[in-house]
């Protein structure tokens, strides 16, 4: 059983990866199209 200390830590963890994740595929998409 995951406690609520470890979900919350997880769902920071994947927001901070899928902000970075978006912020590299823009960088990307704008390279491309630059």
């Amino acid at each position: 059983m995951l406690s609520a200390y470890d979900f919350s830590l997880r769902r920071r963890s994947i927001n901070v990866a899928t902000e970075v994740g978006f912020r590299g595929v823009g960088t990307e998409m704008a390279g491309v199209y630059a």
